[in-house]
């Protein structure tokens, strides 16, 4: 359920300014012009007039029931089922859960901007898993994906005709097989006389 409300804080009052959105409430910022990083909030640089009052819109979507839809960047079954696996993890609340599950939309986002640059400092249009690797190496907040993405790809599984020998002809039923042909001219060069 989205719902829009309209806070026009009073001018004087320090504690307007800031506006605490309600509980189990995930509050989108307003668009700016200059783009953000994700694990950075956006900053307005207009300028705040304090004789004046300021309006801001806060869009919110409750997860408190499970009938609601919510705008979840992944589904939220496959996150509490990764959640489950760590055995050091105890009991986990939705709201912690839905925590997590933003938390990793912010971290696949900064990955593919690292990515990302890596891709268009080589003026490619194509991000490669050499671009990954290279972020993950040069970041020291992604260092510890090192194990998970190596600098070189593993290499790709051999398809079974490569594995089979290429001198090797294909025998069809029609024709007999056709005999060794060393053996062949040395049985030849034994019948003359």
């Amino acid at each position: 359920m989205t719902t829009a409300t309209t806070i026009t804080p009073a001018p004087t009052s320090p504690s307007a300014a800031s506006a605490v959105p309600p509980k189990n409430c995930v509050v989108d910022p307003a668009p700016v012009s200059q783009p953000h990083s994700p694990l950075q909030p956006p900053v307005s640089h207009a300028p705040v007039d304090n004789d004046h009052t300021v309006e801001a819109e806060i869009t919110s979507t409750t997860t408190t029931t499970s009938n609601s839809t919510s705008k979840l960047p992944f589904p939220q079954a496959r996150i509490n089922a990764i959640i489950r696996e760590d055995p050091t993890v105890g009991r986990i609340d939705k709201e912690a859960a839905c925590a997590v599950n933003f938390a990793t939309e912010a971290f696949v986002a900064y990955l593919a901007q690292q990515a990302y640059a890596n891709t268009s400092r080589d003026a490619r249009k194509i991000v490669a898993y050499k671009d990954v690797a290279r972020a993950v190496a040069e970041h020291v907040n992604l260092m510890f994906l090192d194990d998970v993405v190596p600098q070189t790809p593993p290499p790709a599984p051999t398809p079974r005709a490569a594995l089979e020998p290429k001198n090797k002809k294909p025998v069809t039923d029609d024709a007999p097989p056709n005999p060794d042909p060393p053996a062949a001219a040395a049985a030849s060069s034994m019948d003359v006389h």
